[in-house]
């Protein structure tokens, strides 16, 4: 499944490098904007908010979601969209034949 993060870390002089260690720990991982990160995983939305939250602060904002075949659209480079489809195991390839 691919999970979108979302976060606003607000704690002055806090080393913030526990919580993006726990990102990284995904089985893979895609960062191209501030705040925020997609990673693909087995594990569930409530499972990395859970593992997130520990490396939090009071104050911080966190916001995981599950985007895996979901309809998408914006303005990113051609590899973060490479990335997402390649990425995203219910997206099917068209039909070759």
């Amino acid at each position: 499944m691919l999970l979108l993060i979302n976060y606003k870390l607000r704690a002055l002089g806090k080393d913030y490098t526990s919580f993006f260690s726990v990102i990284k720990s995904a089985d893979l991982w895609w960062n191209y904007l501030d705040s925020t990160w997609i990673i693909k995983t087995k594990d569930n939305v409530s499972s990395w908010s859970d593992k997130l939250h520990q490396e939090m602060m009071p104050g911080d904002h966190l916001f995981v979601v599950d985007i895996t075949d979901k309809p998408r659209n914006g303005w990113l480079p051609k590899d973060a969209w490479e990335w997402l489809k390649k990425n995203d195991d219910k997206i099917k390839p068209p039909h070759v034949g």
